[in-house]
């Protein structure tokens, strides 16, 4: 939508007029009112349309075969540089799980081979 409005091409003057036309709503009027009435009210010049709906979801795709995987991309010195006391921890930034790798389980990561064509160069 930014793309679409006039001067905004995505650029910053886009970007500014739609948060000063958000700034224009009430927690109120944000909280109750259907988003088709809130898209009219502040984008029926542009002709805006609502496309989709989707419910909003939380979802990560991190999992202990990738935390695995990157760590065999760092190579074996690197993934033992990571143990402290005897213990590797990996924490997802985006959902907050740890992953725990014990010495034997990081040296046991290069003794077997890749999961699948390419693991091994995984970024």
């Amino acid at each position: 939508m930014l793309q679409q409005l006039p001067g905004g091409h995505g650029d910053a003057d886009g970007w500014d007029r739609c948060n000063a036309l958000f700034e224009t709503l009430g927690d109120e009027e944000l909280a109750g009112l259907p988003v088709e009435t809130l898209l009219w009210r502040l984008f029926h010049e542009e002709g805006v349309e609502l496309l989709d709906r989707r419910p909003l979801a939380f979802a990560c795709s991190c999992s202990r075969e990738r935390v695995s995987d990157m760590l065999r991309s760092l190579g074996q010195d690197e993934a033992r540089a990571t143990l402290v006391d005897g213990l590797a921890l990996v924490h997802c930034d985006f959902c907050g799980q740890e992953y725990r790798f014990e010495a034997e389980q990081i040296e046991a990561l290069f003794s077997l081979a890749p999961t699948a064509p390419g693991s091994n160069s995984l970024q």
